[in-house]
């Protein structure tokens, strides 16, 4: 018994050493791969200077989205663009040569994740940066996604310096602190785009050329903004695009539901996906837990899909710009995510933010009930969904205040965005 659980605990600490080691080497180490290459390709001078030629980098839906709301505002300069991107149907809407999706860039949900898929990620990376060296691009253009963008931009600044590079949504570092992080910005981006004003100022004070060009999703969101919709019995589940986020939060939602519909049978549970997303890895899920089918329901259509979320009396979701959205939709929402236990563990002794969530971080108030790590289970959520959820059905107090402190919110987030 004694010989196994030393066993155990060697294992354990080896597969938590990888893990550490993989993740502080990861950016020198796909740095180091990039130079090599660098070595080996030819620079292209010249090429068609009447347009203006972009690579673009974005990580999952939000990025494509944003990429294209990019692309929209060159073409309002009435500047011709020539765009190759790693993205998908938004960006492809806008005229952009689509390279790739970007599944090739998932990392996993934890530091476990990256080591396992730190071979792959460097043939990917190195594809990459061989790509934009040999194409001669005036301009590329990063989308979030730091732990690929920052290694990446380090990677083509090191071989043409004069490469223009911009990073859109860059690390929040007002909120992860910067950890060195600025001085790569400074010295590997030329110009940063930030998606809230009060980024700028931050951004500024540590010597950043910085922009704010609005919110992009503003006016997507126009015919929600004046009057909220009568709310239904509905729940919004949002686990995320993933893989990984699939298979952590799924089954917490799964059970979620089998728990609350016990207390609550008119409860209706809506499932609001991306579009290039199969529903069938929802369903999957729902009919191993043998949840039936006239409860639940999953929406793709981009616009259809703001119309129901909107009429939703209540939310629960994954951290990210989605929060931002369901707060314009005045949906109280319930913000809930988790990683492994290592990564929690490491990432404490760097970050320990107040809070994760959009609107909880502009406002410096709890818009949104947060549950995470330990608290992110199906009896945490069931919990505080079942106050909200009560005080719906009974059009209580606590409801009331919800849906005015999210009015008051959408003025302030509207008020700022339209002064640019």
């Amino acid at each position: 018994m004694m010989k196994f659980i030393r066993i155990f605990f060697l294992t354990l600490f080896a597969v938590i050493s990888i893990s550490i080691i993989t993740a502080l080497a990861y950016t020198n180490i796909l740095v180091g791969q990039a130079q090599q290459f660098s070595k080996k390709t030819s620079k292209n001078p010249g090429g068609n200077k009447s347009s203006k030629k972009i690579f673009m980098i974005t990580g999952e839906v939000s990025g494509d989205k944003l990429g294209a709301w990019y692309l929209q505002k060159i073409k309002e300069q009435r500047i011709a663009v020539e765009c190759h991107a790693l993205g998908q149907k938004f960006l492809k809407a806008q005229g952009a040569q689509i390279l790739e999706g970007f599944d090739e860039l998932y990392i996993g949900n934890g530091l476990l994740s990256l080591a396992l898929t730190l071979p792959r990620q460097l043939k990917h990376f190195n594809r990459l940066v061989e790509y934009v060296l040999t194409n001669n691009f005036d301009e590329v253009v990063l989308i979030d996604f730091p732990l690929i963008n920052i290694p990446f931009a380090r990677a083509l600044k090191n071989h043409k310096p004069d490469i223009n590079i911009t990073f859109i949504a860059p690390p929040e570092l007002w909120f992860w602190g910067s950890w060195n992080i600025d001085e790569f910005l400074k010295a590997y981006c030329d110009n940063i785009i930030v998606l809230y004003p009060h980024e700028v100022a931050w951004y500024q004070s540590i010597g950043m050329q910085t922009t704010w060009l609005g919110y992009p999703y503003l006016d997507e969101f126009e015919p929600y903004l004046q009057n909220t919709r009568d709310k239904k019995p509905t729940i919004a589940l949002l686990p995320g695009s993933r893989a990984g986020e699939l298979k952590t939060m799924m089954p917490i939602f799964v059970k979620f539901i089998k728990q609350f519909s016990q207390q609550f049978p008119q409860a209706h549970y809506l499932f609001p996906i991306a579009s290039s997303f199969q529903p069938s890895a929802i369903h999957d899920y729902l009919d191993k837990a043998g949840i039936p089918t006239n409860i639940t329901s999953i929406i793709q259509n981009e616009e259809a899909k703001k119309d129901a979320l909107s009429t939703c009396c209540l939310a629960i979701s994954k951290p990210g710009t989605i929060t931002l959205e369901l707060a314009l939709l005045g949906v109280p929402t319930i913000v809930t995510y988790k990683v492994s236990w290592l990564s929690h563990k490491i990432l404490k002794t760097f970050v320990n933010p107040t809070h994760i969530s959009l609107p909880n971080l502009l406002t410096g108030k709890e818009l949104c009930i947060e549950l995470l790590q330990d608290e992110c289970n199906a009896t945490a959520l069931g919990k505080q969904a079942a106050l909200l959820y009560t005080s719906f059905l009974e059009s209580s107090s606590l409801y009331q205040r919800k849906l005015y402190e999210l009015d008051e919110f959408r003025k302030l987030f509207v008020s700022q965005a339209q002064k640019i």
